[in-house]
């Protein structure tokens, strides 16, 4: 959400087109969430598409990126302890890692 609202709020990225991407299932619950996000970005003037996939996420991302022409990455970083990251790992650091796009990351 945060991600969402910055976007909306903020005179740099006035007028860009948006596209958000939920990589998970096409649940009641992520459907709603989209569509919460859209009428946001929209009602604030952007151009705004949208899409639930399903997916490995840092895969699902870049074929999304690669078929739309995206040319930057805004994502959520989520704070976890020191030892689940070192047991699962952190998308975020991965998506960072594997990406050639600029990523700005909101916490």
């Amino acid at each position: 959400r945060k991600g969402v609202e910055l976007l909306a709020r903020s005179p740099l990225f006035k007028g860009i087109a948006c596209h958000v991407v939920m990589v998970g299932a096409d649940t009641g619950d992520n459907r709603t969430q989209l569509e919460w996000a859209l009428d946001s970005l929209k009602g604030a003037g952007h151009e705004a598409q949208g899409e639930i996939r399903a997916g490995e996420v840092e895969e699902t991302l870049r074929t999304y990126q690669k078929d739309h022409a995206i040319e930057m990455v805004v994502m959520g970083a989520y704070g976890h302890s020191r030892i689940r990251h070192l047991l699962v790992g952190s998308t975020t650091t991965s998506v960072l890692r594997r990406t050639s796009l600029p990523v700005l990351l909101l916490r």
